[in-house]
């Protein structure tokens, strides 16, 4: 069984000039570690990365530009809405579940997917979770929003961003597997979308319980209101 990691791969901006980063830690334990990711250019012309080590994740996130205060963990906003990020990988040979890192958790929803996206994505921070559209997640490259999930209805309220560092999504016949939800996610789910190819988004009460397929989109989840203890993306898989 593969264990969550902190954010496997997740990048954000530099405020002082447009420079992609990723905060690396295993288990969420220190050293935290700070690179810059390679343009393309660079990367062909050999070019290598200084990395930057922090004892603490707060030191680690100010560094690339993000306050605590934009940040807080996934069981710090109770009583409020919280948007996430989680990083989740296709299953590979042998494997039954995906590799995921923790979720990173913010105040507003325009903060958590200009996260999960690198910055490629910076929507206006009264952008509502439900106003979001394929054709506004295509600018994103360094990750690929596969799913959201809401805890109101309607695609309303507290939200969860499922991405990959996979740029196909589902289209090359990938397919992911939360067989837990990630911390705070349980029994929350109330709607839900999914995208990059991801035709068939299965919630189920635990992995291989009940289940509902939402397809690209559920605006309300049924029987299955607030029961989703796992997830599975795919194109055409069953359930």
């Amino acid at each position: 069984m593969f264990k969550r990691k902190s954010l496997i791969g997740i990048g954000v901006v530099l405020t002082l000039g447009i420079l992609t980063v990723r905060v690396l830690a295993q288990r969420y334990e220190p050293p935290f570690t700070v690179v810059r990711v390679l343009t393309e250019e660079e990367a062909a012309a050999g070019a290598t990365v200084e990395a930057h080590y922090f004892d603490t994740f707060e030191e680690a996130i100010e560094f690339v530009g993000v306050t605590p205060q934009d940040y807080q963990s996934a069981g710090s906003m109770a009583g409020s809405d919280k948007h996430c990020v989680v990083q989740i990988e296709p299953l590979q040979p042998g494997q039954t579940e995906s590799e995921t890192s923790e979720p990173v958790c913010f105040g507003t929803f325009s903060k958590a997917l200009s996260f999960a996206t690198g910055g490629a994505i910076r929507l206006p921070v009264s952008t509502q979770p439900s106003e979001v559209t394929e054709e506004m997640l295509a600018p994103a490259q360094s990750n690929t929003v596969i799913g959201i999930d809401y805890s109101g209805s309607n695609f309303s309220d507290s939200t969860l961003v499922s991405i990959t560092s996979n740029p196909n999504g589902c289209s090359d016949g990938s397919i992911y597997v939360l067989s837990s939800m990630p911390s705070g996610w349980a029994n929350v789910i109330s709607s839900a979308r999914s995208y990059q190819g991801c035709a068939r988004f299965y919630h189920y009460t635990n992995y291989g319980g009940s289940v509902i397929n939402c397809g690209y989109s559920c605006a309300t989840m049924g029987a299955m209101d607030n029961q989703t203890e796992s997830e599975k993306w795919c194109q055409s898989c069953s359930p």
